[in-house]
């Protein structure tokens, strides 16, 4: 049985990426989070892209800046479900979600330079 939900791997998943994106100041915060991973990124390897590494630190920053929350660190039954669905959100398809943005930008940075 899938668990996926409306599109994305999980409930959790779904849920962090609507609160991330619901509200626009929060939406253009992390959009230039994922511009500064992606000008971060260079050629790591053979094995990862460029693209795959700004997702990869982007993804990284989100899961950060969640599990860095006071809540988390409470002890009791509510900090124990709240982690356990915490563990259970797909960072990286945030990521991938969020990266969309540099994603759609970039080829039109490049032909705007080959043209000058």
């Amino acid at each position: 049985m899938s668990e996926r939900y409306n599109g994305w791997t999980n409930y959790e998943t779904w849920d962090v990426h609507l609160w991330l994106s619901n509200e626009e100041d929060t939406q253009r915060a992390w959009e230039r989070n994922a511009f500064t991973c992606w000008e971060q990124a260079e050629e790591h390897a053979s094995y990862q892209s460029r693209s795959d590494k700004a997702r990869q630190l982007l993804g990284d920053q989100l899961r950060e800046a969640t599990e860095d929350h006071p809540l988390i660190d409470s002890p009791g039954v509510y900090c124990d479900i709240l982690s356990c669905a915490i563990g259970r959100v797909n960072w990286d398809e945030i990521a991938d979600a969020l990266m969309q943005a540099v994603t759609d930008y970039v080829p039109v940075e490049k032909t705007q330079e080959t043209e000058a």
